[in-house]
């Protein structure tokens, strides 16, 4: 027979007054696991709409897929991609409680709140540079904001690097 994970899945790092979405992910591993993608299902899915559950469903056999063509070990990864997933597309209680013209201000006094933070950063000395004598098309260059920011809490780093990203700013450094 083949093995059934059944695993409640939620947004990672929220508190659960914050947790507006959530679901079961059910893996059903073949016998020539990890070789070929398990069956997968979605199951008692909570704040995501038919369309956002089609595309979770999309990028989670892609992962399967690209895993299985390696012969990687799956699971872990699967749920790593649903919990992002719901985090990005979370909306607490409250959001969902809310009309599309509250959500609408709401955001929209969130991304000015964000800009003044963001600017009073510039302001403060944030500042830029880069090594004279270097090729901007190396590869070995790290270019901030180019990556996935998961961030808790307020730290000042993830504002810069959404700043540097937001500005099409590519710093190379000695990374």
């Amino acid at each position: 027979g083949s093995c059934v994970y059944e695993v409640r899945v939620r947004p990672p790092d929220l508190p659960p007054e914050d947790v507006g979405s959530s679901l079961v992910l059910s893996v059903q591993l073949p016998k020539r696991y990890p070789y070929i993608a398990p069956q997968i299902r979605l199951e008692d899915i909570e704040g995501l709409n038919k369309k956002q559950s089609r595309d979770l469903m999309k990028q989670i056999q892609n992962r399967a897929k690209e895993c299985a063509e390696q012969g990687q070990e799956m699971v872990y990864d699967l749920v790593l991609v649903a919990e992002e997933f719901l985090l990005r597309h979370n909306r607490t209680p409250e959001e969902q409680r809310m009309s599309a013209w509250e959500q609408m201000k709401r955001r929209e006094e969130e991304a000015a709140a964000k800009e003044e933070h963001t600017t009073s950063d510039h302001i403060l000395g944030a500042s830029y540079s880069s090594d004279e004598g270097t090729d901007d098309d190396d590869d070995h260059g790290y270019h901030r904001g180019s990556g996935t920011l998961r961030q808790s809490g307020n730290s000042g780093s993830g504002n810069q690097s959404q700043m540097d990203h937001m500005n099409g700013i590519n710093s190379t450094t000695g990374l």
